[in-house]
């Protein structure tokens, strides 16, 4: 993800959470309550369907699969961005498309088609960026190894659907697991965790997830970083036709990096508008993003 450049030391961790749980999200506000586990799906037992869901996840993590090209809405402190986002053979390249609800003024335009001729002027600040990417990358696919062991999971008394769609689904809870111990420290971030998942059963991918810091996770007895609890993650994932992608984020957490500086993230993210791409270059890709026309409009909803 496009997003371990905002700040450095607990992005990675972050990047990873974003990584490793772009498969989930919260329940929908139109879903029913109630709802019952199906036979098929007690064919299984909790930790066989996660097993199940994270063994597809590693590919999409590292973009093994085909590339996509879409539409990703982005709400921090910047305030909200809309980007056209190409998979590249050698990672993520974005253009800036609109800003607040508005298309690009040309100052703003000229300022983005500058930055991105920068990067085909010195290739070597684009494979620096996308090195940091796949640091978070490599730390994503081992929580998500180590994500079963790391937590107890149980069949949620409520089995309603993350979404008002007819798909089949299955829905865990999860706690931290009190008799595992992470080998690594960066594994400690599991430890704080607990939440709910929702699994499509006729694929077995991962649909949504809602995961709360119920613990303070110190990361290196917590002189890299700090996880405070109370932090949220809610995240949704969707069909996209050749692949599931990852479509929604919302991210609340206080981090202390350091030792010295305190941060609070609040994040949005939103994707659309999925079109199965060529495979190319990052200097194809750019020049893909650079032809294209602005939109006259915003399309922010």
């Amino acid at each position: 993800m496009p997003l371990a450049s905002q700040f450095r030391v607990p992005a990675v961790y972050r990047s990873a959470f974003l990584l490793f749980a772009m498969l989930f999200l919260s329940a929908s506000a139109h879903a029913q309550p109630g709802g019952t586990i199906s036979p098929a799906a007690l064919a299984r037992t909790p930790q066989q369907w996660i097993l199940a869901a994270a063994a597809p996840e590693i590919p999409m993590i590292r973009l093994e699969h085909p590339p996509m090209r879409y539409h990703m809405f982005y709400q921090g402190e910047k305030g909200v961005e809309l980007r056209d986002e190409i998979e590249s053979r050698d990672g993520m390249v974005a253009r800036l498309i609109a800003l607040n609800g508005q298309p690009l003024t040309p100052e703003k335009d000229a300022a983005e088609r500058a930055r991105l001729q920068h990067l085909l002027d010195t290739p070597s600040d684009f494979y620096n960026h996308h090195r940091h990417d796949q640091q978070g990358k490599d730390l994503a696919v081992e929580l998500l190894q180590q994500f079963p062991q790391a937590m107890i999971f149980t069949y949620a008394a409520d089995q309603t659907p993350a979404s008002n769609d007819a798909s089949s689904q299955v829905v865990i809870d999860f706690k931290p697991n009190p008799g595992w111990k992470s080998m690594t420290t960066k594994g400690e971030a599991l430890q704080g965790l607990a939440g709910r998942v929702w699994i499509d059963t006729q694929s077995a991918h991962m649909v949504r997830m809602h995961a709360v810091f119920i613990n303070d996770v110190n990361m290196g007895w917590g002189l890299l970083a700090k996880i405070y609890r109370g932090g949220s993650l809610d995240l949704e994932q969707t069909d996209a036709g050749p692949r599931w992608m990852f479509s929604h984020l919302d991210e609340h957490i206080n981090v202390r990096a350091l030792l010295v500086k305190n941060l609070s993230v609040n994040l949005k993210l939103q994707s659309g508008e999925y079109h199965p791409i060529e495979p190319m270059s990052f200097q194809d890709a750019i020049h893909v993003l650079l032809n294209a026309p602005l939109p006259t409009h915003c399309p922010c909803n």
